[in-house]
């Protein structure tokens, strides 16, 4: 298995992949996200994959558009990828984070 690696244009937001190219599943990553940490910088971004954040440890805050949702662990919240996005550590102990990224269904 790899090590964590930073993620570019995030703060304090480290990744490990699990797997990648597997059908309509883009890849697999665990993540740590540190207090205050998270991203992208800048507001957010958008792709052609969607998301499934999985959380493992902690509490993470997703702002998504306008919206801003929050999930604890064992919860998981869906992100359709086309909709500007950004995901935050929102506790005082870093979130832990499986996150599937996946291609819509045509």
């Amino acid at each position: 298995m790899t090590e964590f690696l930073p993620l570019a244009d995030h703060r304090d937001f480290f990744y490990q992949l699990v797997g990648e190219n597997l059908g309509e599943i883009v890849n697999i990553m665990t993540a740590r996200i540190e207090p205050e940490g998270g991203g992208p910088l800048g507001g957010g971004h958008t792709h052609p994959h969607h998301h499934l954040f999985l959380v493992t440890e902690g509490q993470v805050r997703l702002k998504i558009g306008q919206e801003e949702k929050f999930a604890a662990k064992d919860e998981s919240l869906q992100v359709d990828g086309s909709v500007l996005h950004s995901i935050w550590s929102n506790g005082p102990e870093p979130a832990r984070v499986v996150i599937i990224n996946y291609m819509p269904r045509k």
